[in-house]
Order: C-alpha cells, then sequence, then structure tokens
C-alpha cells in the first residue's frame, strides 16, 4: 500500500524506489514477523542497483515477535533503483497485512 508519493517514484509491483532527482536521501525499512515464525536470526538489506548498502539485523523472540529496522543516508542518482532484501536460514510466515511492513525514502 503506497500512502505517500509525491513524484511516483515507488513501484508497488516490483517494490522498487526509482528517485526522479539526484541527491542525499534518508532510506528506511521496517519488518514485524510472527513470533511463531522464526527460530533463526534474520537479516534485511537496502540494495542499491542491486549491490548491499546496509544490513539490519533482528533476533528471533517468543514475545512480541520480532522485529528488524533501520535507515541509511545515502547519495542517489536520477535512476538508480533501491529495494530491500530479506535473508533468514529457513521459512518464515509474512502475513498480518500491510502494516507489518514500512519503507520510507526521503530527499534532503
Amino acid at each position: 500500500m503506497v500512502e505517500f508519493d509525491l513524484s511516483h517514484e515507488y513501484d508497488p509491483t516490483t517494490s522498487t524506489f526509482v528517485p526522479s532527482a539526484n541527491g542525499v536521501y534518508s532510506i528506511c525499512a521496517g519488518l514485524y514477523i510472527d513470533p511463531l515464525s522464526v527460530t533463526q536470526p534474520l537479516d534485511m538489506a537496502i540494495r542499491i542497483n542491486g549491490v548491499l548498502k546496509t544490513f539490519l539485523f533482528g533476533e528471533p523472540s517468543v514475545e512480541p515477535g520480532t522485529i528488524v529496522m533501520g535507515c541509511n543516508i545515502v547519495r542517489l542518482s536520477a535512476g538508480d533503483t533501491v529495494d530491500i532484501i530479506i535473508g533468514h536460514g529457513s521459512d518464515i510466515t509474512l502475513g498480518g497485512g500491510n502494516d507489518r511492513f514500512y519503507f520510507t525514502a526521503s530527499l534532503f
């Protein structure tokens, strides 16, 4: 669900952000995973043009679940592709609706 995208830079079908202007951006992402579906640590990474930029780590817990989130300030060029990937040693459940995931990109 896209709630606020003034420049139409986020594509929800591919889950990618492509800035229309050069500049310094704050990129943030977060994920909540049901506590019953995670038994190993997991990581989430911000990628720019397919290259890993920042790892964000989460440890499993019984309650209230596993939350992975973080931000990085990066210089982007118009047309760069930003996406978020998740790494985990086994299957995870990503249920619960759009309120369990977020991605933001802001130009300074």
